[in-house]
């Protein structure tokens, strides 16, 4: 969290190509009785132009920025196979500790120490 922009954050078209990391319930078990925080990660591929319409309705339309299509990376621990999602990033939620929170995947941090 230390090494992220300070403040809020939205996204926008510059994220575009850019790996993410989004906080997230996973059911641990088949049953759907354990659930467990992870973070997954994932590219950005597209942000909302102000133009895409909300699954499920027939009309109402993500705001410029307000979401993003990303291909997720697989998550074997919650059986989670790789895919492609559209998902809201909320300003607010950026570098945040809940779920729904977002953020740049920064990678592995190398400290330079052996």
């Amino acid at each position: 969290m230390d090494m992220q922009h300070i403040g809020d954050k939205e996204m926008d078209a510059s994220f575009i190509d850019t790996r993410i990391e989004y906080l997230s319930n996973f059911d641990m078990n088949e049953e759907g009785t354990i659930q467990e925080m992870r973070w997954c990660s994932g590219i950005v591929e597209d942000v909302s132009d102000g133009t895409w319409i909300k699954a499920g309705t027939r009309q109402q339309r993500y705001k410029e920025g307000e979401a993003a299509r990303v291909l997720w990376d697989a998550v074997p621990e919650a059986n989670f196979a790789a895919s492609k999602s559209v998902e809201v990033f909320d300003k607010r939620l950026w570098n945040q500790n809940s779920i729904g929170a977002w953020r740049k995947d920064l990678g592995e941090v190398d400290y330079g120490l052996y």
